[in-house]
């Protein structure tokens, strides 16, 4: 929606097995007028349902795989693949998408911190894999967390996006 404008239901992507629908995305906006334009960010799997379209450049870090669980890059990484091309000279000006997922899943994967930033207590077993993952109510009854274990998760997350503002 940032990127067009519109609402899901009018760009058609409502769900990550949905793609983008026929519209102009900003990237495009500004490549057709003569911009520079790159997107990094450590999901390959947006840039293929259709964010990509529109950026001369795409780059996203390679992300690690932990049994059954993907671990997207984090954000030093994305800063890795992004600072080059925007420090690049150039009096084009540029249009530039860098996505970081820090914040999400897995919590706390910065190090204790960050992840212990706004806890007063840190469980490095909270948040650690994809159980923890959308807590809906109901889902958090299945797992028996607790009120202190649900707060954590959220300390887990600021520290998360504590994370992301530092970088």
């Amino acid at each position: 929606s940032i990127f067009t404008g519109l609402y899901p239901s009018e760009h058609g992507m409502t769900h990550w097995k949905y793609r983008l629908g026929k519209v102009t995305t900003a990237a495009e906006f500004f490549h057709a007028e003569g911009w520079r334009t790159a997107a990094f960010t450590p999901m390959e799997t947006l840039l293929k349902l259709g964010l990509g379209a529109g950026f001369d450049v795409t780059k996203s870090p390679p992300y690690t795989q932990i049994g059954d669980q993907v671990i997207l890059a984090g954000g030093d990484a994305v800063n890795a693949a992004a600072l080059p091309w925007l420090t690049a000279s150039s009096d084009q000006p540029f249009f530039a998408w860098v996505h970081y997922y820090d914040a999400h899943r897995c919590y706390g994967r910065q190090g204790p911190e960050w992840s212990g930033r706004y806890a007063q207590r840190d469980d490095p077993a909270v948040g650690a894999t994809e159980r923890w993952y959308q807590l809906t109510p109901e889902k958090r009854a299945a797992l028996g967390l607790t009120p202190a274990q649900t707060q954590l998760m959220k300390d887990k997350y600021d520290g998360g996006l504590a994370f992301l503002d530092d970088r």
